[in-house]
């Protein structure tokens, strides 16, 4: 069925004036559907041909007298206002209800979006993300099958409603546009009281005052910018040499410091920044294009996102930076006299000496647990020595850059301390590692040694068990060193456990440490103040609904769960990566588990692209930018 879209507000208005004799104006968007932009109302057609507002054509037909816009007549009410040329037009009335039908169409209502407000409909829910980033490098074969898989086929019909919709964003446009270039309409959309006139009035004098600065600052707004670029240049240096790979298969940096991560990440935000800006800045044609760029819309919340997040980190690390100047002194005396003192240094040794003394009444093997217990207990004394004494006469200067850090957000003195503490527990971490190997491969003997009583071995070559036949002298050695290694298991797996929970928690905190710096660098705080302030900025499709008497299409705030999609991802991959049951069996065998962080924390880059713009592209981008004749309708690809 013939679908035609009316805007709430001239349906009200025609509804409260009854039979008149008017020209329905238009966009006709397919051969199945029409969007309504205006309505001009008249007592005879001659009077808007002598103002200018319609033209008389050769034929005898009328057609509206503006050639820069796409909008025209697409019906009328009451006497067909020419002979020729309006079997075409649809003709609207007013029902017995009093409400305005069209034969053999669909009457459908809608509110314009307001494009200043950067209001918008949509088919489908808005992309607040890159989905390059969301998603990790494949395999091209799985690439492949995804391209040649089978995927829903969009039938015509949902081409016509999604083109129907989008256009529905050109309804306000197109009015003020006719508004523009023939004074002479009557605006019959707009409410004629004196209160709403001034407050229009008012709401255009930041936008005036706004032009004028821009001209007047337009020469160091030049030298600001070539001054941006050589500052990208830079941080282009700096990220690759912070994510270069080094040799011997070594880590990268941003692999092993939480703050040389967060300096990649402001970085990268700062390089990407210009091609934000030339984003949502470079005009829209609005009147010489059909449907609106809906990836500028996404594009300008996520610039003010990533804004807002930068000026509450800043304004947070300012707060923290005051706090530590303040309690410098009183924060030193606690860190060191319960976190270092007392939680690494005489905790652990009293863990260590239990640990020797049969533990929950287990009795363990004495001279293992003490060589074990002793040899823990030195490590602890070479990590004092080396670097807790060392490190205390200093514990101030570690706040105070602490505190510096902070002033340039409150992440990155997160993450300093992050880094710090990770230090300070490396030992404990070591200790984790060195039990596990131990563990391992004592359990890796031992299942060895059970084949051998089987008279089974291993083919490491073909990945089986095969029959083997042992000597006499085989055997019993290898029953002399079963018993050995299943009498000692279990101090060993008393050490593991001990080590295996202290690693965890310090894991956990770290990784809350980390979580907290992800919510301070990627939180969308933006979209949803945005979705609560307006919903209609940030659109997640289109509803219907009944409305006096009319099919109401309206638009639907995006879920909280397409907000929320990359920390979906993160705890997705956490839970696939260490609540799993390979890693919850590797734990038992004694396998170590590696945190790679990097891996969990580049699927919350998600506002980023994953490859830079060349600065010499992004020259060119500038210069056709601020030369609007030259410039290129052209799709920039990440």
């Amino acid at each position: 069925m013939f679908q035609v879209y009316w805007p709430v507000d001239l349906l009200k208005s025609l509804e409260r004036a009854g039979a008149l004799n008017g020209l329905v104006l238009g966009l006709q968007v397919n051969h199945s559907s029409v969007v309504v932009v205006n309505v001009i109302t008249y007592n005879k057609v001659v009077e808007l041909v002598d103002t200018r507002v319609l033209r008389l054509e050769a034929n005898g037909s009328v057609s509206l007298n503006c050639r820069e816009t796409d909008v025209s007549i697409v019906g009328y009410f009451g006497d067909a206002p020419a002979k020729n040329g309006s079997q075409h037009w649809k003709e609207f009335f007013l029902d017995d209800k009093g409400l305005i039908a069209c034969r053999d169409s669909m009457i459908v209502s809608f509110e314009p979006p307001l494009p200043r407000s950067m209001q918008l409909y949509t088919a489908s829910p808005i992309e607040l993300y890159l989905s390059q980033s969301l998603n990790e490098k494949t395999s091209p074969y799985v690439d492949m099958v995804r391209t040649h898989g089978h995927r829903r086929a969009f039938t015509p019909q949902d081409l016509h409603f999604s083109q129907s919709v989008e256009t529905l964003n050109m309804c306000w446009i197109e009015r003020t546009l006719l508004l523009t270039q023939i004074p002479q309409m009557q605006q019959t959309w707009l409410d004629d009281s004196i209160c709403r006139q001034l407050r229009q009035k008012i709401s255009q004098i930041p936008y005036m005052i706004f032009r004028i600065m821009a001209k007047m600052l337009k020469p160091l707004s030049i030298t600001y910018l070539y001054t941006l670029i050589v500052a990208r240049h830079i941080s282009l240096w700096l990220i690759y040499i912070m994510n270069m790979k080094m040799p011997s298969n070594l880590p990268r940096l941003i692999d092993i410091s939480a703050t040389a991560q967060q300096i990649d990440l402001r970085l990268q935000q700062f390089s990407y920044l210009p091609i934000q800006y030339l984003h949502t800045s470079r005009q829209m044609e609005s009147h010489k294009t059909k449907l609106l760029p809906k990836d500028q819309f996404a594009e300008y919340i996520r610039l003010y996102n990533t804004l807002w997040l930068v000026i509450n980190d800043v304004t947070l690390g300012y707060v923290v930076s005051s706090f530590l100047n303040e309690n410098k002194n009183q924060i030193v005396n606690v860190f060191d006299k319960y976190v270092v003192s007392k939680v690494l240094y005489s905790d652990l040794n009293s863990i260590l000496m239990w640990l020797m003394d049969a533990p929950g009444g287990i009795k363990l093997n004495n001279e293992l647990s003490a060589f074990l217990s002793d040899f823990f207990r030195w490590i602890i004394e070479f990590w004092k020595m080396a670097l807790i004494d060392r490190l205390r006469p200093n514990y101030s200067t570690v706040i105070r850059i602490i505190s510096v850090s902070s002033l340039f957000g409150a992440t990155f003195g997160i993450a300093v301390f992050s880094d710090m503490l990770s230090i300070l527990t490396f030992h404990i971490y070591y200790f984790y590692l060195a039990s596990a190997k131990i563990y391992h491969g004592q359990l890796s003997a031992i299942r060895s040694l059970f084949r051998l009583f089987c008279g089974q071995k291993k083919n490491v070559l073909r990945h089986r068990v095969d029959s083997n036949d042992y000597t006499l002298d085989q055997q019993l050695l290898g029953t002399l060193i079963f018993t050995v290694l299943s009498f000692l298991l279990p101090t060993v797996l008393i050490f593991y456990l001990t080590f295996t929970i202290t690693a965890v928690v310090i894991l956990l905190i770290t990784g809350l440490l980390e979580m907290t710096m992800s919510l301070l660098n990627h939180f969308p705080l933006f979209i949803l103040l945005s979705r609560v302030k307006d919903y209609k900025r940030v659109p997640g499709g289109v509803a219907c609904s009944s409305l006096n008497g009319y099919i109401h299409l309206r638009i639907k705030p995006i879920a909280l769960t397409d907000m929320f999609a990359p920390f979906r991802n993160v705890l997705q991959k956490l839970q696939e990566s260490y609540l799993s049951a390979p890693v919850i069996t590797g734990l038992l065998v004694g396998r170590p588990v590696y945190v790679q962080r990097n891996k969990f924390y580049k699927l919350l880059y998600s506002t980023l692209p994953s490859d830079h713009m060349p600065t010499k592209v992004l020259l060119q981008e500038i210069r056709n930018s601020r030369s609007p004749e030259k410039a290129t309708k052209q799709e920039w690809s990440f």
